[in-house]
């Protein structure tokens, strides 16, 4: 079944402006000049070069530490608090 569909909200669309990789990848097959095929190329490139960086391990590593820094701030923050409070037993 096919539809032809216009904006209901008039005006002019406009162009997107990410792909997904499932798009450039259909993209570069149906485009035929060599500017468009290595443009193409590029951007699936691109999004195996993003894919291979958020799979590495690094990005656990960073989890872990992302993790350690609130453990250490709260501990800090405990520390305070209890030397604020002593501080005002103190006072008083």
């Amino acid at each position: 079944m096919s539809q032809i569909v216009t904006s209901s909200w008039g005006g002019t669309r406009k162009l997107p402006y990410a792909f997904t990789e499932l798009g450039a990848t259909m993209l570069s097959s149906v485009l035929r000049s060599d500017v468009a095929i290595d443009a193409s190329i590029l951007v699936v490139r691109a999004f195996v070069a993003a894919r291979q960086l958020v799979s590495h391990p690094l990005v656990n590593d960073v989890k872990e530490l992302q993790y350690e820094v609130r453990r250490l701030k709260q501990y800090i923050d405990e520390v305070f608090t209890d030397n604020n409070d002593i501080n005002e037993d103190t006072r008083m």
